[in-house]
C-alpha cells in the first residue's frame, strides 16, 4: 500500500474517533484521556506529514486554514458552551473537585480546538497576504541569467495579474495581462505543483520565430547588442565563455547570456495561440522553457516579480548584498 494511502487512512480513522469521542464520550469525561491525546496526534501528524509529501505548500495552508475556521466557529457558537455547561453540571453534582479535574473541566479543551482558536486568524492572515497581495519566491536556477541569480529570494504581486483563488486558481478580478518582456512566476505545464519563472516573449496571437538565436516577433526583430565575454560558471562545474548581450525585445531593453559553443534550436513561424503565452529564459542556451515543453495557458499565471529580497549565492557561502532591493522588471 502506497505510504500516501496509509497516511489519508490514520487521518480518517483518527478523525472519526476524535469525533465520536467529541458527541459520546467527552461530555462524561473529567480529565484527559491518553488515547485521546495520542488520537490528537496521529490526526495532526499524518495531516501535516500527508501535505507535505504532495509538495503544495498552497494547497496544506488552503486546507488547514479552513479546516481551523471550521472548528474555531464551532467551538464559539457551539462547543464552548457545551464546555461551560458540563463544568457546572459536575460542579453540581461534585462539591469538590481535585486539581487536575477543576483545571480540565474549567478550562480545558481537545489540542485540534485549542490550535484552530490559537493559530486560525494568523493562518487566514497569511493565506491571504500570500493569495492575492504577494508571495516570497526563491530562484532555483540559472535560467534567467544574468537578470537573476541562483538563490535570489524575490517577492512577487500576485494580484498584478488578476485576483485568483488559491489552489484552484481562477481567476476572479481581472486587472492586468501579461505584456511583452515582462518576467513572470507561472505553474509549469508539465508539472502544475512546481512553479518556474521566465521572460514572455510571444503573447496571444504572436508569430514567433528563433534563427540564429535571434528572436522575430511576428517579423521584427528583437534586436541584440554585444556588451562582453564573461566567464560563465555553470552547475556541473565548468567554466565556459558567455557572451553577454543586450536585448530589445521590440521596446524592453534587458540582458542575456548565450554560449557560442551551443547549437542553434532554430524554428520559424510558431504562432502563439489565444490564452497561451510562449515563455524564454534570458540565458538562452542554459534554460528549459517553451521550446522544449510549449505554451503556458493564461490560468497558470501566478504573479509579477517586483524586488529582490535576498540572494544567496550558494558557491561561496555569503549574501549579495548589493542585490538586495533591486528592481526584477526590465526597462522599457
Amino acid at each position: 500500500m502506497p505510504f500516501n494511502q496509509i497516511l489519508v487512512g490514520l487521518w480518517v480513522a483518527s478523525a472519526i474517533m476524535l469525533l465520536l469521542d467529541l458527541v459520546f464520550v467527552a461530555r462524561k469525561r473529567t480529565r484527559k484521556a491518553p488515547v485521546i491525546v495520542a488520537t490528537e496526534f496521529v490526526f495532526i501528524f499524518s495531516a501535516i506529514v500527508y501535505f507535505i509529501r504532495t509538495e503544495n505548500f498552497e494547497y496544506l495552508l488552503t486546507c488547514v486554514t479552513i479546516f481551523s475556521g471550521i472548528v474555531y466557529f464551532l467551538d464559539v457558537l457551539i462547543l464552548a458552551r457545551f464546555r461551560k455547561r458540563r463544568y457546572l453540571r459536575v460542579k453540581e453534582k461534585r462539591a469538590v473537585l481535585n486539581a487536575d479535574e477543576e483545571e480540565y473541566l474549567s478550562k480545558g479543551m481537545p489540542v485540534i480546538i485549542d490550535y484552530s482558536r490559537s493559530f486560525f486568524w494568523v493562518l487566514l492572515l497569511v493565506l491571504v497576504l500570500r493569495s492575492f497581495i504577494f508571495e516570497p519566491f526563491r530562484i532555483p536556477s540559472g535560467s534567467l541569467e544574468p537578470t537573476l541569480l541562483p538563490g535570489d529570494f524575490i517577492l512577487v504581486n500576485k494580484f498584478d495579474y488578476g485576483v485568483r483563488l488559491p489552489v484552484i486558481n481562477k481567476k476572479i478580478v481581472n486587472i492586468h495581462e501579461p505584456k511583452r518582456g515582462d518576467i513572470v512566476v507561472f505553474h509549469w505545464p508539465v508539472n502544475p505543483k512546481v512553479d518556474f519563472i521566465k521572460r514572455v516573449v510571444g503573447l496571444p496571437g504572436d508569430t514567433v520565430s528563433y534563427v540564429n538565436k535571434v528572436f522575430y516577433i511576428n517579423g521584427e526583430e528583437a534586436k541584440q547588442d554585444y556588451q562582453e565575454t564573461v566567464p560563465y560558471l555553470h552547475e556541473s562545474g565548468n567554466t565556459i565563455d558567455a557572451l553577454k548581450l543586450q536585448e530589445n525585445l521590440l521596446g524592453v531593453q534587458h540582458e542575456i547570456y548565450q554560449f557560442p559553443s551551443r547549437p542553434d534550436e532554430n524554428f520559424t513561424d510558431l504562432t502563439v495561440p489565444e490564452g497561451m503565452y510562449f515563455m524564454i529564459g534570458d540565458n538562452r542556451d542554459d534554460s528549459a522553457d517553451s521550446r522544449s515543453w510549449g505554451f503556458v495557458p493564461e490560468s497558470y499565471i501566478v504573479g509579477k516579480p517586483l524586488y529582490v529580497l535576498l540572494s544567496w549565492d550558494s558557491q561561496n557561502y555569503n549574501l549579495r548584498w548589493k542585490r538586495s532591493g533591486m528592481k526584477v522588471q526590465a526597462t522599457s
